[in-house]
C-alpha cells in the first residue's frame, strides 16, 4: 500500500470531469445545509484536468483559482474547457444540465474528442445524461444497465451496506434497521439497555449529516427523537440505530474496481470536526500491520462483490478501530470520494523522482476572513509554506471556498511525519487556527 495506482489508466483518453458532488447517492433530498459545501468543493476537479479536457462544476470557478491551478500543474490555462451552469446548490449537477438543455455543448465536445464522462457519483440522473447524449462512462466498455445503477444507489444506503457486510462476514457495529418512528424508539430502548451510547443515522446520508447521538442518560429521550425525526422526515422513514462505539481512529481504504479485478489505491485515517467529516491523513500513522491487512482484506471482499455485480470505478470502505483493537466496518461509499481527487493530485505531483510515497494531510478549518485567493497564496509563499515542485512538499489549496462556506481547505504534502506535523503547525499559526481541533472522531459516526 505504499505505491500509487492509476484510477484512469495509463492510456488516458480525454475526459469530461463532472463535479456532481451534489447528487442522489449521498442524500435522498439535497438540502441547502448539506449541499453548500459539497457544491463549493466541486472546483477541485480542475486539478485533475489534462489539456483539452472539459471540467463541469455547479458554480463558476474564480479566475484567480483557475490560474493558480494551471501554474502549479504547469499547464496553459486556456487548454482546459471549463463550463458551469451556475445552478442552485440543491440541484444535482446532472439534473441541471438536462433541464437546461446544455447537452449539445458537452455532447459535441465528447464526440469530437472521443472523451469519456468521469463523474464524481454515478446516480440515475447522471446515467440518464450519459444515455441521452451517448456518452461513454469511465471504466465501462458500454453503458451499464439501469438495474446496475439502481444497485449502486442501494449500496450507498446504510441498511443495504449492513446487509451486504453481514453476507460477506464483515464486522459492523451492533444495530438495527428501522422503519418509522415507532421502530426507532423500540430499537433505542432495546439497544440502550446494552450500550451507553447510540447513534441514529439516516438511511441515505454522507459526512455525518442527519445523525443523532444519544447517551443512555439523555433527558426526555422520546421528545429528542421525535424532534429529530420530524426535522428529517423529508429524507424518508428508514433509519439505522447502532451502538455508538468508542473508536480510537476511523481508518478507511479506497479501492479501484475494473475489468481486471479489485486493487487497493490508498488507506487513510479520517478526521472529524465535532460530528462532521473534515479530512484525511494518509498513510495512517498508528495502524498496525495486522489491522491494515484486516482493513484491506475487507475492502477486497467488498470490492469482489462489486466486481461480480458489474460495478466499475472507485469506492471506499470506512471503519472504526476500538481501543481493544477491534475493527468495525461502518459504511461503503460506492462512488468517488473527497480523498479520490486528492490522492490522484498527490500522485500526479510526486511520483517523479521519489523513491517512497509521501505523507499527505487534507483538512478544512472555519475562518473569519475576507481574504481572497491571491492574498492567501501570497501568505503561503511569503511564509515559505507554499508547495514547491523542486522540494516535492508544502501546502496547496485543493479548493478555495472561503467566500462561500467560510472554510479554509488545505492539502499538505511532506516526506515524513515530522515534516507533515511541522507544516500543519506552521499553517495553523499563519492563519489562526488550532491544529488540535482536527481530531479523529471517537465514535461510530460514519
Amino acid at each position: 500500500m505504499t505505491g500509487f495506482g492509476a484510477v484512469s489508466g495509463d492510456d488516458r483518453r480525454q475526459q469530461i470531469l463532472l463535479g456532481n458532488t451534489v447528487n442522489r447517492l449521498m442524500l435522498a433530498v439535497p438540502t441547502p445545509q448539506h449541499s453548500a459545501g459539497l457544491a463549493a468543493v466541486a472546483q477541485r476537479k480542475l486539478w485533475l484536468a489534462k489539456p483539452n479536457d472539459m471540467v463541469i462544476t455547479p458554480r463558476s470557478i474564480e479566475p484567480e483559482f483557475y490560474d493558480y491551478v494551471a501554474s502549479v500543474m504547469e499547464r496553459n490555462p486556456k487548454s482546459i474547457n471549463v463550463f458551469s451552469p451556475n445552478c442552485a446548490e440543491v440541484i444535482p449537477l446532472a439534473e441541471a444540465l438536462l433541464e437546461n438543455d446544455y447537452g449539445d455543448r458537452f455532447g459535441l465536445y465528447a464526440h469530437e474528442n472521443g472523451a469519456v464522462l468521469n463523474a464524481y457519483a454515478l446516480d440515475s440522473t447522471t446515467w440518464r445524461l450519459a444515455n441521452e447524449f451517448n456518452l461513454e462512462l469511465l471504466g465501462y466498455t458500454s453503458l451499464p444497465p439501469l438495474m446496475l445503477i439502481e444497485q449502486i444507489s442501494s449500496l450507498n444506503l446504510k441498511s443495504k451496506f449492513r446487509e451486504v457486510a453481514l453476507n460477506l462476514n464483515l464486522r459492523t457495529p451492533p444495530g438495527m434497521v428501522c422503519a418509522g418512528a415507532g421502530e426507532v424508539l423500540r430499537a433505542v430502548l432495546e439497544l440502550g439497555r446494552q450500550y451507553s451510547g447510540l447513534i441514529i443515522k439516516l438511511d441515505r446520508s454522507s459526512n455525518g449529516y442527519g445523525s443523532l447521538i444519544l447517551r443512555h442518560d439523555a433527558a426526555d429521550l422520546e421528545r429528542l427523537l421525535q424532534v429529530h425525526l420530524q426535522n428529517h422526515k423529508h429524507q424518508g422513514d428508514i433509519y439505522v440505530v447502532e451502538a455508538f462505539l468508542s473508536f480510537n481512529s476511523s481508518p478507511s481504504v479506497e479501492l479501484l474496481v475494473n475489468d481486471q479485478g479489485v486493487s487497493p489505491l490508498y488507506i487513510c485515517d479520517q478526521r472529524f470536526h465535532g460530528d462532521s467529516f473534515s479530512g484525511v491523513v494518509s498513510p495512517p500513522c498508528f495502524l498496525t500491520q495486522e489491522t491494515t491487512r484486516e482493513l484491506v482484506d475487507a475492502g477486497l471482499r467488498f470490492g469482489d462483490y462489486l466486481w461480480k455485480i458489474g460495478y466499475r470505478g472507485v469506492f471506499d470502505l470506512d471503519a472504526g478501530l476500538t481501543r481493544d483493537g477491534e475493527l468495525f466496518m461502518t459504511e461503503a461509499n460506492v462512488r468517488r470520494t473527497a480523498g479520490t481527487c486528492l490522492y490522484e493530485l498527490v500522485r500526479d505531483l510526486t511520483t517523479r523522482d521519489r523513491t517512497s510515497s509521501p505523507i499527505w494531510i487534507y483538512d478544512s478549518q472555519s475562518l473569519c476572513t475576507p481574504a481572497g485567493v491571491n492574498e492567501v497564496l501570497e501568505a503561503l509563499v511569503s511564509s515559505g509554506l507554499a508547495y514547491s515542485a523542486s522540494r516535492g512538499q508544502g501546502a496547496l489549496l485543493p479548493a478555495f471556498t472561503l467566500p462561500t462556506d467560510g472554510k479554509f481547505r488545505y492539502l499538505l504534502i511532506a516526506d515524513d511525519w515530522n515534516e507533515a506535523q511541522f507544516l500543519e503547525s506552521r499553517l495553523g499559526e499563519l492563519f489562526g487556527f488550532s491544529v488540535s481541533g482536527s481530531q479523529m472522531f471517537v465514535g461510530s459516526l460514519t
